[in-house]
């Protein structure tokens, strides 16, 4: 066998892996919507209606998911522009999430924000994204009031502008949304395998940028007792600081909160914005890469020390170290003399429930409230550091029930009614060990 070992080579991904436009498998701009008709219909005058109820409106399909950061954000917005226009549009979210998932996430959201929605909601929905097939989210489907396709879009071309226009019968230009995927199997090598290959590998290390239409994420195989298993690390769709996050964090992953980026022009090699879009147009601006490293499992080999190595090669304006770094610190204690035992769970389901004003969280230890303070204040700044870091110092491991009426972030205050249950929050300066990517000299 001929051993073929690379590094730092420049690799498209495997030949029969073809970038598909998912949204072109479905029906497209001026087909006709089949009348279906759908159940389990939330916040309307019914559980099921035909899409036919619809016609002579503006019908805009919102498909969306409680996970959807730039989804729950249109929520608001929709909602407004919903009774604005009244009968004219008509806007229907729909989730493929059961509603047991959903509907409890839109009535905290509702409690949160103070507002009450309007908006129907279609849970468990299979049928319509099988008439538009789609990756990202959120994405729109506009349904004229003639029932057929008028546009695909992403949320930017939901504006008030643009209904209004099209209630007016003008024409308005659109955005056509396209969802690019690629059929890989993350269990299987990214770039090469037997068919592919001209000759036999038995090691390799392979480095490209951003490929349309894989899915961003990180997998490798060290964890996995079986010799017939190579050894790989595979990240796909990657920023530079999150290559250096899985390669130093030797398979846990530094986390946001504990990488502190010192270089002069962060925006170059991370965005910051949390609009899911923006990340992956800049993914495809030149901020986005592959990577990937193969070797006999027989090696021994560290591959995360060899892949620290590489991209010091691939990426040499920049360098990486693990330092402990001082940072503002708060622990959670018991003050002298608390008794927790009133604070003892009543056995109900566990959930956690936060707003500006209200803490609550059932079934779940002390470290539930501290990781919702670090998550909290987890700040995606220039610097990519947390203000604050919050640790769990009580002793106390049993399951608790909290109603706290503070937020997570007025500190002052959730200190003061942490004060009535016996508990404080103690701020210091400490040691944390932070992943820092610096500029190389």
């Amino acid at each position: 066998m001929l051993p073929f070992k690379a590094s730092a080579q420049v690799a498209e991904p495997v030949a029969d892996s073809k970038a598909v436009d998912l949204t072109s498998l479905g029906l497209q701009i001026g087909e006709q919507v089949p009348d279906l008709t759908l159940i389990n219909v939330h916040n309307y005058k019914s559980t099921s209606i035909n899409l036919s109820d619809f016609k002579g409106k503006l019908l805009i399909l919102d498909f969306w998911a409680t996970w959807c950061s730039p989804c729950v954000a249109m929520i608001p917005k929709m909602d407004s522009l919903q009774k604005e226009f009244g009968d004219k549009v008509q806007f229907l979210s729909v989730t493929y999430q059961k509603a047991e998932e959903a509907i409890p996430f839109l009535s905290t959201l509702e409690k949160r924000q103070g507002q009450k929605y309007d908006l129907p909601v279609v849970t468990g929905d299979s049928a319509l994204k099988n008439l538009f097939p789609h990756k990202s989210l959120p994405h729109y489907v506009w349904i004229d009031s003639n029932g057929a396709v008028k546009a695909i879009t992403s949320f930017e071309d939901i504006t008030r502008s643009n209904l209004s226009n099209i209630v007016d019968g003008q024409e308005v230009p659109l955005g056509e949304k396209k969802d690019i995927s690629i059929a890989y199997d993350w269990k299987d090598p990214l770039f090469f395998d037997e068919s592919s290959a001209k000759f036999p590998i038995t090691q390799y290390a392979v480095f490209s940028g951003y490929i349309e239409g894989l899915s961003p994420g990180y997998y490798n195989t060290q964890p996995i007792k079986n010799d017939k298993v190579p050894l790989r690390i595979t990240a796909r769709n990657q920023t530079i600081p999150q290559l250096y996050q899985i390669a130093m964090g030797k398979g846990y992953t530094f986390d946001w909160k504990h990488t502190l980026l010192q270089v002069s022009e962060p925006e170059r090699i991370i965005e910051f914005d949390k609009n899911g879009e923006a990340y992956l147009s800049s993914l495809r601006d030149g901020r986005g890469f592959c990577y990937e490293i193969v070797a006999p499992r027989a090696s021994g080999m560290d591959l995360y020390d060899m892949m620290v190595n590489d991209l010091a090669k691939f990426f040499p304006k920049h360098s990486a170290t693990v330092q402990d770094v001082t940072q503002p610190c708060m622990a959670l204690r018991q003050l002298p003399g608390a008794d927790f035992n009133r604070l003892r769970t009543k056995g109900k389901s566990p959930s956690i429930e936060t707003d500006e004003r209200n803490i609550l969280i059932t079934n779940y230890t002390f470290n539930a409230l501290v990781n919702q303070l670090n998550f909290y204040h987890s700040k995606e700044r220039s610097s990519g550091v947390q203000d604050i870091f919050f640790f769990n110092e009580t002793g106390f491991t049993e399951k608790v029930d909290l109603d706290i009426t503070a937020g997570l972030g007025d500190l002052p205050l959730l200190n003061r009614e942490l004060e009535k249950i016996g508990l404080v929050l103690v701020s210091e300066d400490r040691p944390i060990k932070m992943l820092v990517i610096n500029d190389r000299p």
